[in-house]
């Protein structure tokens, strides 16, 4: 069921399964989650946030914690799918094909440029990707910054921020 009113639960759902099931990861999860919401625009050097129907592409927002941009809401997701952990590696798999079905097409092209641009890379270069786009070049610059939601870090760095409602324009 097609609904512009989809859930954190369904983004990373579909995520999940459009990377065939499953992910190596709770950090590179989030990194991907927040890599679809924020994108720099190399042409003019803004950060493009990604909304459908006015609202975050993911349904959730970001603040800036010890390891770079987060979202505590994504552990309340992580009971509906399994998890699967060893020494060094954790599997979160989504046996569940409905996620994708309750989001726009917008937003399930935007998980898929996601996907293609970024599934190769480890948790730690995702991290590399989003401080470098968010101007954090140290971890003495990311502690000066914890809990400063990413919106607000954006404006007090004097990054531009511009939003791109999917709903109403494409890729």
């Amino acid at each position: 069921m097609l609904t512009d009113d989809y859930t954190l639960l369904d983004f990373a759902g579909c995520l999940i399964n459009t990377n065939g099931g499953s992910l190596l990861g709770l950090i590179k999860l989030s990194f991907l989650i927040f890599l679809s919401q924020y994108e720099k625009d190399y042409r003019d050097g803004s950060i493009v946030k990604y909304l459908y129907d006015s609202k975050p592409i993911t349904r959730t927002e970001f603040t800036l914690l010890t390891f770079g941009p987060f979202n505590i809401e994504i552990y309340d997701i992580l009971d509906e799918f399994e998890i699967v952990s060893g020494p060094n590696i954790t599997l979160i798999i989504s046996q569940d094909d409905g996620y994708c079905n309750k989001l726009p097409n917008p937003v399930r092209d935007r998980i898929k440029h996601i996907l293609n641009k970024y599934k190769k890379y480890d948790a730690m270069t995702l991290r590399e990707t989003a401080l470098n786009m968010l101007g954090i070049e140290t971890d003495d610059d990311l502690r000066k910054y914890y809990g400063y939601p990413v919106d607000d870090y954006i404006e007090e760095a004097r990054l531009n921020l511009k939003s791109v409602d999917l709903k109403y324009s494409r890729l």
